[in-house]
């Protein structure tokens, strides 16, 4: 892992170089805050596992429930979510010739190995960078903005799940100050939804010394039409929906009585939740376990829902980034 400060550099130029001492300073900040979180919450996991009495059943249920069969549907799974989000790229990527979607694939998963090694998955864009070295600005770009509407879509999902949450009696969880919560993630909701609407507000990093060069691939986000914003919620929902699924799938194997409806609420709440939290690792490993098990109690469902999360990271995240290294020694070797 990089330590505090290490980001590659985006491309070679000076205001890149700046941007990325922006980055590094940034990222000292949060640094410490995010180790610290990681580790509270790995003590809180660990605690909550070692002491739970019925460890090996769950490991014996879980091979009982064709355990081949759930890998391979999840593996499956996250090809079919990268190649959403392969789409979704094209779709925010406004240049004249577009690359082919087998060359957007391997930037993706490139981009997911660079992930890896920097904090909160600032690195995507990285990755892709060099894939799409003759429109490095406009990968960089479109990048963030796929990023932030993905966001979007988690924090709107998080706000409806939220109060369909406080109206389901099946699901036992423990959310303090629950009405408090509802209400700042619907006031945050309404912000991002207008944001993605009218983003003539992107052009005033423009304005900033650093970016000046960026200025027309900056630009080129506020030509984006209203059909193509349209394409990229509906793929960012999608992609959504495949975690949801993932996690549905898995809960079958370990044999949770609750059913898909259940289990969106529980992933938009979890989501919704740990993506605000500064994180080490990325994908909020160890932060989404150990909110679960506060959410769901450390309880049987608490610690299935923590060890099927912990699962469908190492496939997401773990996996995609072997994939992606694999490309990246490829791609040196040509």
């Amino acid at each position: 892992m990089l330590v505090p400060g290490s980001i590659p550099r985006i491309i070679l130029s000076k205001s890149s170089n700046k941007l990325g001492t922006i980055f590094k300073l940034f990222y000292k900040n949060t640094f410490f805050i995010s180790l610290a979180v990681f580790a509270l919450a790995i003590y809180f996991l660990y605690h909550n596992i070692v002491n739970y009495p019925n460890i090996m059943e769950l490991w014996h249920l879980f091979l009982s429930a064709q355990p081949q069969m759930v890998l391979v549907a999840i593996i499956l799974l996250q090809f079919v979510n990268w190649l959403v989000e392969a789409f979704k790229f094209k779709v925010l990527l406004q240049t004249p010739e577009k690359p082919k979607i087998q060359l957007i694939i391997k930037a993706i998963y490139i981009g997911n190995f660079t992930a890896l090694l920097t904090p909160e998955r600032i690195g995507n864009f990285v990755g892709r960078s060099w894939v799409l070295k003759s429109i490095k600005k406009d990968t960089i770009v479109s990048t963030i903005l796929g990023n932030y509407v993905q966001f979007c879509i988690t924090i709107v999902i998080a706000f409806i799940s939220l109060l369909l949450l406080s109206q389901h009696t099946q699901i036992p969880y423990h959310l303090p100050n629950e009405n408090f919560i509802i209400l700042v993630y619907f006031i945050f909701s309404i912000i991002l939804i207008i944001s993605f609407i009218h983003l003539k507000w992107v052009t005033m990093f423009s304005k900033v010394t650093y970016l000046n060069s960026w200025f027309q691939s900056i630009y080129k986000l506020v030509e984006l039409t209203n059909r193509k914003k349209v394409q990229v919620i509906c793929l960012s929902f999608l992609r959504y929906m495949i975690f949801v699924f993932q996690f549905y799938i898995m809960s079958i194997a370990f044999g949770l009585p609750l059913d898909f409806y259940s289990i969106f609420i529980i992933v938009g709440v979890m989501f919704g939740v740990v993506t605000l939290i500064p994180s080490l690792i990325p994908g909020n490993l160890g932060t989404k376990e150990a909110f679960l098990m506060i959410l769901l109690g450390s309880g049987p469902m608490g610690v299935k829902f923590s060890i099927i999360s912990f699962s469908i990271w190492t496939i997401n995240v773990g996996f995609s980034a072997l994939i992606g290294a694999g490309f990246n020694i490829v791609r040196h070797k040509n």
